[in-house]
């Protein structure tokens, strides 16, 4: 993991392309010779499924099996006994469907590949096709949100409408199976279907010409619209230069990830894999960085289009120099990517997001935990490191977290989900602590309560502190009886207007400025100002000392002087509106370090007497070589 730490009040500029500092768990543990299959996830990350030959937990009577994995209790639960693959699991961890050439219920005695469709609360199973000529196959299922709807690959004549039994796609409404793609000529195949949790939208990869627009029978990705019961060809590469899928879909079908090696829009001119972010039908590239379009796989989107997780060798953050293939989390509201692995002489490939973006699980041959010295093809699940809020005390205290919507966890009660409370000597410096865990910070404020525990002294030591992406603040150092029933925050909040740039150079030229709306009560407390720049890799960093006096109505408190060769003005100012901006100027020295960076983040953290606010922006750079605040 990798901490920048903010001692009181500062203002930080860290890198927008960070190193990972998740949590990873290593779901499986298989001997060289088994493998797993690509995983899937429940809607808040709680419930993993895959399929594997492996013996997982002693639960394995032997073949491929499906498991289901549930984080909060480290449990395993054996799904099937006679055999299954490539499960997809719905978005409350209720349904899974899975291919299977087993006879579950009596209905598949020719051992063909059917999809099942099972209930883990009545604990029953529903065969969703029949091929009752044995001769052709199903697979590859997506179940959508509430698991009534299937979609899935077949070659199978299941409608009585393929009879050249090419490739197709087909949609499972209880209790009928839709055809979505007929190819009646056979010319092509439709493939790998994802299905949108609302069950109306299901995306698909297809070389057949099944709107007219396909002539040349190249890969492109389209996408059925069950309301108007019609297809649409997402896109169209006419020279036939490239391939696009496979995709993954948001919960309404607003937001579609793939991967296309076309020229979709002029944004893929040297036609790379890239990974494209489709907003209601109109396509962006996200694997990009000022060194142009760099190739991806596997992409896949959380419910809201904000999270898109891939896998990459390109060294988009400059924690990846052996051009590894790794796994990358990329931010779509703040533009910035996070190195969620960091490993050598391995792959790490296949993520899959949960819906509300907090967890990412995957397969890798690489030892991520310990748990891998044979390298053999794994499952692994992650916290997503730029969402994970960790509220840490030390002493002997209750700590009481109240997050924006008001639920409350402490040592003996929680009512936020999937947030949890661990008391233990975490250091090793025989004091206790307690450690919260929020897997999703939301926007607003977290207010801290501590109370003594019973028999702590007045005098006893405690300290506060919370960590986001990176950043630790530290609110409270002091003793039980100074502390206990102060309330204190921390706020995640958003620029207003903001603008700053970066000018790599050395000298009269060379400069760092950022401006922009804070969101702050009005106060006439003082406190110091820090300023980081990063990219990772290289820093410049300014101790301002003491910023006197917070602003109050019309006035300006500013630091001027030099730092670290730099001539340096900060100034934070209450406009008549009751609105609070800050500037921040740095001129005349070295910022060359960052002349060969693709992001700087920028993220402000001030802190005024109990209260934190937090705020983060990037830098992108232009085609004149200077970084601009995006």
């Amino acid at each position: 993991m990798r901490y920048i730490t903010v001692a009181a009040a500062a203002l930080l500029a860290v890198a927008g392309v960070t190193p990972a500092s998740a949590d990873v768990v290593q779901i499986t543990n298989l001997p060289a010779a088994r493998t797993t299959s690509v995983p899937s996830l429940s809607a808040d990350g709680r419930y993993t499924t895959f399929s594997t030959n492996g013996n997982v937990a002693g639960l394995n009577p032997g073949g491929v099996n499906v498991f289901v994995y549930e984080s909060l209790t480290n449990a395993y639960t054996l799904v099937t006994t006679l055999g299954g693959q490539d499960p997809s699991i719905s978005a409350d961890g209720r349904w899974i469907a899975f291919t299977t050439s087993a006879d579950y219920v009596r209905t598949n005695a020719d051992g063909s590949d059917e999809i099942v469709r099972y209930d883990r609360i009545g604990r029953h199973f529903y065969q969703v096709t029949r091929d009752i000529n044995g001769d052709g196959a199903s697979a590859h299922p997506s179940v959508n949100g509430d698991g009534k709807r299937i979609a899935f690959e077949t070659n199978s004549n299941l409608t009585r409408r393929n009879a050249d039994f090419s490739n197709e796609v087909i949609l499972y409404r209880l209790p009928y199976n839709l055809m979505v793609t007929n190819d009646p000529d056979g010319n092509g195949e439709s493939l790998q279907p994802a299905i949108s949790a609302n069950g109306r939208f299901v995306v698909f990869q297809s070389t057949s010409d099944l709107v007219g627009h396909n002539a040349d029978f190249s890969q492109e990705l389209m996408v059925y619209d069950y309301l108007q019961r019609r297809v649409l060809q997402l896109t169209n590469d006419p020279a036939g230069n490239g391939a696009s899928g496979p995709a993954s879909i948001s919960a309404d079908g607003q937001f579609i990830a793939f991967v296309s090696s076309s020229n979709i829009g002029n944004l893929n001119p040297d036609f790379a894999s890239a990974i494209f972010l489709m907003n209601r039908f109109r396509p962006s590239v996200i694997s990009k960085t000022a060194a142009g379009v760099f190739d991806g796989d596997t992409p896949t989107v959380s419910d809201d289009g904000r999270w898109v997780a891939f896998s990459a060798t390109f060294n988009a953050t400059g924690g990846n120099p052996d051009h590894n293939t790794e796994i990358l989390l990329y931010d779509s509201t703040r533009k910035t990517f996070t190195q969620l692995t960091d490993t050598t002489t391995c792959a790490n490939t296949n993520p899959r997001i949960s819906a509300d973006g907090t967890h990412i699980a995957f397969t890798s041959t690489c030892d991520i935990t310990g748990g891998n010295a044979d390298k053999s093809r794994e499952v692994f699940l992650a916290d997503n490191p730029a969402l994970k809020l960790q509220v840490h005390s030390e002493g002997p205290v209750n700590t009481e977290v109240r997050d924006p919507l008001d639920r409350i966890i402490r040592s003996n009660l929680n009512l936020i989900p999937g947030a949890t409370y661990e008391q233990g000597d975490f250091d090793n410096d025989t004091q206790p602590e307690a450690r919260v865990s929020i897997p999703k910070a939301l926007d607003g404020a977290y207010r801290m309560t501590l109370f003594p525990n019973l028999g702590a002294a007045l005098s006893d030591p405690v300290s506060l502190d919370v960590s986001l992406n990176g950043i630790t603040v530290f609110l409270a150092s002091d003793t039980v009886g100074t502390l206990a029933g102060n309330e204190f925050s921390f706020n995640i909040q958003g620029f207003s207007r903001p603008s700053g740039s970066i000018a790599p150079v050395n000298g009269v030229r060379g400069r760092v400025s950022f401006a922009g709306g804070l969101i702050l009560p009005p106060s006439s407390l003082t406190g110091p100002v820090t300023l980081r720049v990063t990219d990772g890799n290289n820093e410049v960093f300014f101790d301002l000392g003491l910023l006197q006096n917070f602003p109050v109505l019309g006035s300006r408190r500013l630091f001027r002087g030099t730092v670290n060769g730099f001539a340096v003005t900060m100034l934070i100012y209450q406009l008549p509106d009751g609105s609070v901006r800050t500037s921040f100027t740095a001129r005349g020295g070295d910022a060359t370090m960052f002349a060969g960076t693709d992001h700087v983040g920028v993220t402000v953290v001030l802190q005024i007497g109990p209260d934190a606010y937090l705020y983060q922006r990037r830098f992108i750079r232009l085609v004149t070589g200077g970084l601009v605040l995006q």
